[in-house]
């Protein structure tokens, strides 16, 4: 199964987004995840992300290039080809918060010695916090598009409330093994979204 994340630049790009899941057979399902809110502090640089939407789609691997071909031709030319893995399945709870963060890799780190980090050692730091979470998957970029931001990966976060979310994941962490302390000795930049999914299909 592949996955495919686009970038939706504007309320247009989100129609756009929506004719995509609605006429393209190619795809098996897909979620809009509307933004809403793009100022969350991280103690890692950031880089901004002018963004409406990011659509998630899923289709059979044989099928990719049929779907960023029908996406291309509605005008969603930017996205990421990705692996995904889920460490804790999202819980379907009405009102959950959805984070998600693009991800560039610190300096002097390969694209291997940063999904290794991210894989092995920071994902399953992040999971045992089960207890707040609802849910945690890893998009590990295989391909970005031309004109795409500069990606390692998205991370996908879910949480009850915004309050439970600043408590996991501090933007002023005062202990160094905090979360978004550790994150810093692998992640070189990153721009995150505060969003609301849309099952589209």
């Amino acid at each position: 199964m592949s996955c495919l994340i686009f970038l939706c630049d504007d309320e247009a790009a989100v129609l756009a987004a929506s004719r995509v899941a609605r006429l393209c057979d190619a795809l098996s399902h897909a979620v809009l995840n509307r933004v809403q809110d793009r100022c969350v502090r991280m103690p890692i640089p950031s880089r901004p992300l002018h963004v409406a939407a990011l659509l998630q789609i899923w289709s059979l691997d044989h099928r990719a290039r049929e779907v960023i071909d029908a996406a291309g031709e509605l005008g969603l030319e930017r996205y990421y080809e990705v692996e995904r893995q889920i460490l804790l399945p999202p819980a379907a709870l009405p009102g959950a918060i959805k984070r998600m963060s693009l991800l560039e890799r610190a300096t002097g780190l390969d694209p291997g010695q940063f999904r290794e980090i991210w894989r092995e050692s920071h994902g399953p730091r992040v999971a045992r916090r089960a207890d707040a979470l609802l849910g945690y998957c890893q998009n590990h970029v295989l391909a970005r598009s031309p004109g795409a931001p500069p990606c390692d990966g998205l991370t996908e976060l879910w949480f009850p409330d915004v309050e439970t979310m600043e408590a996991v994941l501090p933007s002023a962490p005062s202990e160094p093994e905090a979360l978004t302390a550790l994150a810093g000795s692998f992640i070189g930049r990153i721009s995150t979204l505060l969003l609301t999914e849309v099952r589209l299909r």
